[in-house]
């Protein structure tokens, strides 16, 4: 079960916040995880920096993460991932970057608006957090109803 963490502080983002929580959707989460890495590939660096992540060397993880996009930069995880590393580093423009990044080339991507969203919300910019929050949950919401 992944671990859910809100940093929301006031107003009208309060009850957005509470929704993406009980959705599971946090800012600066775990990263994702591929399934079996095979060799020097994407998806090997990318485990290598879910590791590093993992153990709280964000730079380490960062590191990795730009071999697997150099490596396949259509990866979306690996930017995601690089989004939630540089997040942690309280980098959060370059975290909107790579989200923004794993957004185009995933459109239905929950994880990420949402990210985008905490990270918008910690530069203060409240307009777009709640505009990427509740895009967030309106695919969560459509992930969850097509389950059934």
């Amino acid at each position: 079960m992944p671990r859910v963490i809100c940093f929301c502080k006031s107003g009208g983002l309060i009850l957005l916040c509470v929704a993406c929580c009980l959705l599971g959707l946090s800012g600066c989460a775990q990263p994702s995880d591929p399934v079996s890495p095979v060799g020097d590939s994407a998806e090997t660096y990318n485990q290598q920096g879910v590791e590093l992540y993992a153990q709280g060397d964000f730079d380490g993880a960062i590191a990795k993460y730009d071999k697997a996009i150099e490596l396949d930069p259509s990866f979306s995880t690996a930017y995601f991932n690089r989004g939630l590393a540089y997040c942690k580093n309280g980098e959060h423009t370059k975290a909107i970057n790579d989200y923004t990044k794993a957004i185009s080339l995933r459109p239905n991507y929950p994880e990420a608006y949402n990210n985008r969203g905490f990270s918008y919300f910690k530069l203060d910019n409240f307009d777009q957090a709640l505009e990427n929050y509740n895009k967030a949950l309106d695919l969560a919401h459509t992930i969850i109803d097509t389950s059934k």
